[in-house]
């Protein structure tokens, strides 16, 4: 009896072998080459773990937030001021609606981009800055630049898809 037992641990044991060392290859093999990440250590601020960090990644959230930055530095706005949204800005979709009719504190319009990933927010915002929407584009094209963003091109505020903008890990990890 203990012999049966005995080949019957050995067979066990070899078939989890077996099917850990299969488990990892098919794991490794499988693992998307396609994803950029960089991890920071927070005291040194040293990258601890990086991959892809110069391909191209999705700026639609770091453009709202550049608009949010451009707008908190702004000498001209503060976050005590009151924005009236105009009809090109307004939205009712989505999780923040906005109306042409009320009036927005910029506290608010910025906690919400910020929050709740409003996009009309953020338009209602650039355009408290300069309705012309080249200029705040290029507002946050300069600060990428001061910011030391290399891969990192913005089209327009609120984070659209566009064709011509483009941003990478690296230059989201500044």
């Amino acid at each position: 009896m203990a012999t049966k037992s005995k080949i019957f641990l050995s067979v066990l044991i070899t078939c989890c072998v077996i099917f850990s060392a299969c488990f990892s290859f098919c794991a490794k093999a499988a693992e998307p080459t396609g994803i950029s990440y960089i991890i920071y250590e927070s005291d040194t601020k040293q990258a601890l773990e990086k991959q892809n960090t110069e391909a191209a990644a999705d700026c639609s959230l770091l453009a709202r937030l550049m608009t949010c930055l451009i707008v908190y530095e702004s000498p001209a706005v503060s976050v005590t001021d009151y924005v009236m949204p105009s009809e090109d800005s307004v939205s009712s979709s989505g999780r923040y609606s906005l109306y042409a009719s009320n009036q927005y504190m910029v506290d608010h319009l910025l906690k919400s981009v910020i929050l709740c990933n409003a996009d009309n927010a953020a338009r209602v915002l650039a355009e408290k800055i300069n309705p012309n929407k080249e200029y705040f584009v290029s507002l946050m094209n300069q600060k990428a630049i001061e910011i030391g963003m290399k891969n990192t091109y913005f089209t327009n505020a609120d984070g659209a898809f566009d064709e011509l903008q483009r941003t990478s890990v690296y230059d989201m990890s500044l």
